[in-house]
């Protein structure tokens, strides 16, 4: 790939992919609001209430009460392609990355910085687009643009890879809390970015496969499989029990799955119909 030559950088792809992230987040939003009035008409649940505080928090900072905590990441990821197709619009890719670098200081003062000085500030102050998302959006980005120039082998990478995990339960345990994001985090991202550019199809297995397919279903649909299960739990009386509690995140994690499928298989139904349709 020809030095600042990315993918990223055709407009009509990033108009594209802001159309195509927007679409996901607006189904999952449907979804979720659905989902929250059937907790409150059926379960009662005060936990899904929605307050205009909350509600500009979920446009401005991207924690989106409603469709669950977890889908802050579509947010981000759909306000981080706008903000830079702005700004490669207006010619300053090189400002993305001044930006991006001052994010991450940003981040780690913020987070663990306010955190030695015991100071308590709510986390969507730097846990948002703009501070967490957008920095790691550019690092991906920079990876794709310089990936033949950055000669770093597979063997490397993977050690990169252990050691920085290894740190990030000895980070934690050190500041005596989980930040989301560590400041080992960030060498972790980029070896496993690079090592993913770099063996694109390494790994073509049936995992692979499962999360080329399914990943994105599991990815909305797990937050309603949760609570419901935790619904079923408590009307079983399972709530307190260690051992159903142990199996809860594996069968969160297969009733997604078989949802995923089944919601492929649906959409592969209607299109087959859809394909024989034109045809006749």
């Amino acid at each position: 790939m020809r030095e600042g030559v990315s993918k990223f950088d055709d407009k009509t792809r990033i108009k594209k992919k802001v159309v195509h992230i927007a679409k996901i987040a607006l189904y999952a939003s449907l979804f979720y609001l659905a989902f929250v009035l059937i907790q409150q008409s059926f379960f009662h649940n005060q936990d899904f209430t929605l307050t205009w505080k909350e509600f500009i928090n979920w446009i401005v900072f991207n924690e989106p009460k409603i469709v669950a905590h977890q889908y802050w990441f579509l947010f981000a990821l759909l306000y981080a392609y706008i903000f830079y197709g702005i700004l490669e619009r207006l010619h300053l890719r090189k400002l993305s990355y001044i930006l991006a670098a001052i994010m991450f200081a940003v981040y780690i003062v913020m987070a663990q910085g306010i955190h030695l000085a015991g100071i308590s500030i709510p986390n969507h102050i730097y846990r948002n687009w703009l501070v967490e998302a957008f920095p790691f959006f550019m690092l991906g980005h920079w990876i794709h643009e310089n990936q033949e120039r950055i000669n770093i082998s597979n063997k490397t990478l993977i050690t990169i890879i252990v050691v920085t995990t290894l740190l990030c339960w000895v980070e934690r345990w050190v500041m005596g809390r989980d930040f989301g994001v560590n400041i080992v985090t960030i060498p972790q991202v980029f070896a496993l970015f690079l090592y993913g550019v770099k063996n694109p199809t390494h790994h073509g297995n049936v995992i692979q496969r499962l999360g080329r397919d399914c990943s994105m279903l599991v990815y909305i649909f797990h937050p309603a499989v949760w609570h419901s299960l935790g619904d079923v739990y408590r009307m079983a009386g399972l709530s307190s029990n260690m051992a159903a509690l142990y199996m809860e995140p594996i069968f969160v994690l297969v009733i997604s799955i078989l949802m995923a499928f089944l919601f492929n298989a649906i959409m592969s139904f209607i299109d087959k119909r859809k394909q024989k349709a034109i045809i006749q």
